[in-house]
């Protein structure tokens, strides 16, 4: 067995025990008997396989493939940059979807009148915010390095938009009210506790895509290191 085979089986199984130890803790004591009672269909505890089925079990899947497809975007933005310390925020992406957010949650704080939720926010109108906010600073980044046809120049250009969407953001949190800025901080601070299966019905799809069509890009991604 080579070095890297090894560590891949050992990542996969401390993967699988991450997510079964998921399923197990919380705030009720639930056996792994339990667990997998549940997630076959045998369970006779309604209330622990109410739990499992549609609290833990959405959480711990959200979890799983938020962490694949963000491991593989900070991959292949590794591979075009060719530095191991990039992310995937370098290019201000991040920060993009972040100002969208945070337009969609607190613009009502400074036109009031604006904001579709005046102060409140549900999911889907966050996720649309977020997919726009980083869609735009994409195409963006995408003119500009057509544009200038250097790696290096662009980078730059990443970081300064990823600051003025921070500064933005900032001055949105100092006028919002405690309400809208506690929305804010719960969405930027990552949680995934929230999850449904209805939200993973749209999430699952979009990132078992995005995986797949990386698989498709090795060759490429050698080719830039």
């Amino acid at each position: 067995m080579t070095r890297t085979t090894l560590i891949f089986t050992v990542l996969v199984l401390l993967t699988i025990a991450a997510f079964i130890a998921d399923l197990v803790w919380g705030s009720l004591d639930i056996s792994p008997a339990d667990v997998l009672s549940a997630l076959s269909g045998r369970g006779d505890l309604e209330t622990k396989d109410y739990v499992i089925r549609n609290f833990r079990l959405p959480k711990a899947l959200t979890a799983l493939f938020a962490g694949a497809g963000i491991s593989i975007a900070g991959l292949q933005m590794q591979s075009l940059f060719r530095n191991p310390l990039a992310d995937t925020s370098i290019l201000g992406i991040s920060s993009g979807a972040g100002l969208g957010v945070a337009l969609y949650i607190m613009s009502f704080a400074i036109l009031p009148g604006i904001s579709l939720q005046t102060g409140s926010a549900d999911t889907w109108g966050v996720a649309l915010a977020a997919c726009i906010g980083s869609m735009l600073v994409l195409m963006l980044i995408s003119v500009v390095a057509a544009w200038l046809r250097d790696m290096v120049s662009v980078l730059i250009v990443g970081v300064m938009i990823g600051f003025l969407a921070s500064s933005f953001i900032s001055i949105l949190q100092f006028f919002s009210d405690n309400e809208m800025l506690k929305g804010y901080l719960i969405w930027s601070f990552g949680s995934v506790a929230g999850t449904t299966w209805r939200q993973l019905s749209l999430m699952i799809p979009i990132v078992s895509v995005g995986l797949f069509l990386s698989m498709l890009m090795p060759k490429y991604m050698n080719a830039l290191s």
